[in-house]
């Protein structure tokens, strides 16, 4: 898009938001910049990425269906894949009535098209038959066209209202006449509330500029005519977020929150809370889901919606992000009042004065970073209550009495389901044969981060083998003399926002300073979970910018939760994820057969335009300082990788690769965040005089004597991680 159009579209939406827009400096990035569609700057794009965006309606319709009538815990969200369902038809009507709209064709002229070009009606038009293609093309009034375009419109507002994250990647993959659409129903009817919707997520900006030319004017005016409908409260709380108006964004999600909660009906509060079985166990004790065609379609109205957990979702980010906006000014002030009270003029009371102002300074602050991380707390694990695991079938076969509260057991012929909270639900569809045998304990995720576990957890990771995950993933095999408890079966909803969600609360726990042994336990759920996680065959592997910043805590404070493998292992499915090795992507290209044929230059070449392909698809990178520095990283981790490979061969033919010689090891991609919140964990004490705690007890001998002197080796010269300020 050219410079006028776009300087005309944040012209229509109000003024700026910023001194800097109205300057003459500002306008030279709009003839120099990228320009592209506001919808393409959202967080968690990448998450939404999958089949679902190719597979037909149809399949999608079963899926959604199938995975909503399966035993519990579902395998997939099943609020997430009806809004996907919903999104798909939405998108895919919008696209046909706007190429309509464009060509002048109705419908009925293009599906004699259509049979033409397949020798139907031209068949008929030889045999003298008077159809087809014979009589004169009737064009479309523009009257007509409009009301396409504004129906199209209207489809689309349905899908950004549902999941604007999932709609925006739909609209990827959509056809270029959907960009400007609004702006045709805009230009007749100004005040049309569907376009001004859609042409709020549609209109070029220049790229990696949300702030500065993102007015609120379009989303006020939407939430000031209509402030039930809560779609606008989340967009606009996700669009002050680029504006770093955080405070504002917590409080437009906190409104939309409250607006859903009273607005739910009785009913679909208790069908969220029923987890009763969704299929029975067979005379061999294996779960046979209900057939959805048998069971019958469900109702539209009654499908699960998924606003309640991407409000929980977001809201808890913010928070999470204000509690790191704080930790550079709270530990400042906590080392600037010791170094004055240890100081040569501790005795001087214009000294202590200071250091005792600087200390309160670091209380308040302190205060805003644990306060925020224990909502953000909150927030992720409200998030995880809406989802579900089970540790899998257990064995009855010997007694009741080891049962654990709230959970039955029976050698009748009625199978029990308990789902760990003391709710239970019998199958009559049991025979005796498989008496010995319950439907697994069901559990909500935030469970398995609680102070008492849910019972018959398996160990983690698996004592018994060398793999995190047995390769036999089949149920039992009838004839086989294996017990069914052998197969434990772990099984997780799916979430695209999981991973992100189960590393953002680790770091809430990094923050608010939960005890390392307690830490280490959450760690070892979250990455039981991760292990878990698939979303075949919907959706592809998310990535997680979180995971990339725990992984590099750990990293910096030396495992100071004492995991003692690293956090690759512990996730390692036995499916591959892209994310399990960062740089596997980029090294890999060094098996490709044209790879190896190319120069030393060409190799380097293809190297670094690799490593900036996958940068510029990095959340994390932000800035150009940003950017430079993830492409050094994936060079790096390349290297490193020629190398080790090079040094294997080495000890296995017991000879030096020239390759091999005086290359050093990766370096990590450290993000602000994830250094913040690594001092934190190695410089904020425990607890402080005049701080109301609920926890007590000195600082930890560890923390003084072994992080402390391995932060000094990791130290890097002119790295403003490393200062004492």
């Amino acid at each position: 898009m050219t410079k006028k159009k776009a300087t005309a579209g944040a012209a229509s939406n109000g003024s700026a938001q910023t001194p800097a827009n109205a300057s003459a400096p500002a306008a030279e990035p709009r003839s120099t910049a990228l320009v592209i569609a506001r919808n393409k700057h959202w967080r968690y794009i990448s998450n939404y990425h999958g089949p679902w965006l190719q597979l037909p309606t149809e399949v999608l319709e079963t899926i959604a269906h199938t995975n909503y009538y399966a035993p519990h815990p579902h395998p997939i969200d099943p609020a997430i894949i009806f809004d996907l369902l919903k999104i798909r038809r939405a998108v895919d009507e919008a696209t046909d009535l706007a190429v309509r709209a464009a060509s002048g064709v109705s419908s009925a002229q293009l599906q004699n098209s259509i049979a033409s070009s397949n020798g139907v009606l031209n068949g008929a038009a030889a045999l003298g038959l008077a159809f087809g293609n014979n009589g004169p093309v009737a064009k479309l009034s523009r009257e007509r066209k409009f009301r396409m375009r504004e129906l199209a419109t209207q489809k689309l507002s349905q899908a950004y209202h549902l999941d604007e994250i999932a709609a925006s990647v739909a609209m990827m993959q959509g056809t270029s006449t959907l960009e400007d659409l609004a702006q045709h129903v805009l230009q007749r009817n100004p005040d049309d509330r569907d376009a001004k919707y859609v042409e709020f997520f549609h209109e070029k900006i220049p790229s990696r500029m949300m702030a500065e030319y993102t007015p609120l004017t379009t989303l006020n005016d939407l939430i000031a005519e209509r402030p039930g409908d809560v779609s606008p409260y989340r967009t606009r709380a996700l669009t002050k977020i680029f504006k770093n108006d955080l405070a504002g964004a917590t409080k437009d999600l906190s409104e939309a929150l409250a607006t859903v909660r009273m607005s739910q009906s009785p009913e679909h509060r208790a069908a969220r809370e029923d987890t009763g079985p969704k299929g029975y166990l067979d005379a061999d004790g294996h779960f046979k889901s209900r057939d959805w065609r048998s069971e019958g379609k469900l109702e539209e109205k009654d499908q699960p919606s998924s606003i309640e957990p991407q409000l929980l979702f977001h809201r808890g980010s913010i928070y999470l992000r204000i509690a790191c906006q704080s930790i550079r000014e709270a530990l400042t002030a906590w080392n600037t009042s010791e170094s004055m009270a240890a100081g040569e003029g501790s005795d001087d009371p214009v000294k202590r004065k200071e250091a005792s102002e600087a200390r309160n300074v670091h209380l308040a602050v302190r205060k805003v970073v644990k306060s925020n991380a224990r909502k953000a707390l909150r927030d992720f694990q409200s998030f995880m209550a809406h989802l579900e695991y089970t540790p899998g079938v257990t064995d009855n076969d010997d007694t009741t009495a080891g049962a654990s509260p709230g959970t039955e057991t029976t050698k009748s012929q009625d199978l029990v389901h308990t789902n760990g909270r003391g709710t239970s639900y019998k199958n009559p569809n049991l025979s005796r044969s498989s008496s010995n045998l319950r439907y697994p304990e069901v559990f909500k995720v935030c469970d398995l981060f609680e102070a008492a576990l849910p019972p018959n957890l398996p160990p983690y990771p698996p004592i018994t083998s060398t793999e995190l995950v047995p390769r036999t993933r089949q149920p039992p095999d009838p004839r086989s003399e294996t017990k069914p408890s052998d197969y434990q079966m772990e099984r997780v909803t799916y979430h695209p926002l999981l991973t992100e969600a189960l590393h953002s609360l680790l770091l809430c726990h990094a923050l608010v300073q939960t005890p390392p042994t307690e830490l280490r336990r959450h760690a070892t759920n979250a990455a039981r979970l991760i292990r878990l996680l698939s979303g075949f065959p919907v959706f592809l592997h998310a990535r997680s910018t979180s995971r990339a910043d725990w992984n590099e805590i750990l990293r910096l404070t030396g495992d100071w939760i004492d995991l003692r493998e690293s956090w690759m292992s512990l996730c390692r499915s036995g499916v591959r994820n892209p994310e399990d090795d960062e740089e596997a992507s980029l090294a890999n290209i060094s098996a490709n057969r044209n790879f190896r044929a190319l120069s030393p230059r060409q190799k380097k070449e293809a190297v670094v335009q690799k490593a900036i392909v996958e940068a510029l698809a990095d959340e994390r990178v932000v800035d150009e300082e940003s950017f430079h520095k993830a492409v050094q990283s994936r060079e790096s981790a390349f290297h490193a990788r020629e190398v080790s490979v090079a040094r294997a061969i080495e000890q296995e033919h017991g000879h030096a690769n020239p390759q091999a010689q005086g290359v050093g090891e990766s370096t990590g991609f450290s993000t602000e965040r994830a250094e913040a919140i690594a001092r934190w964990v190695l410089e904020a004490p425990l607890t402080v005089e005049g701080a109301r705690s609920k926890k007590s007890g000195k600082r930890r001998t560890k923390k003084k004597g072994g992080l402390e002197e391995n932060m000094e080796k990791l130290s890097v010269a002119g790295s403003s991680f490393t200062e004492r300020e």
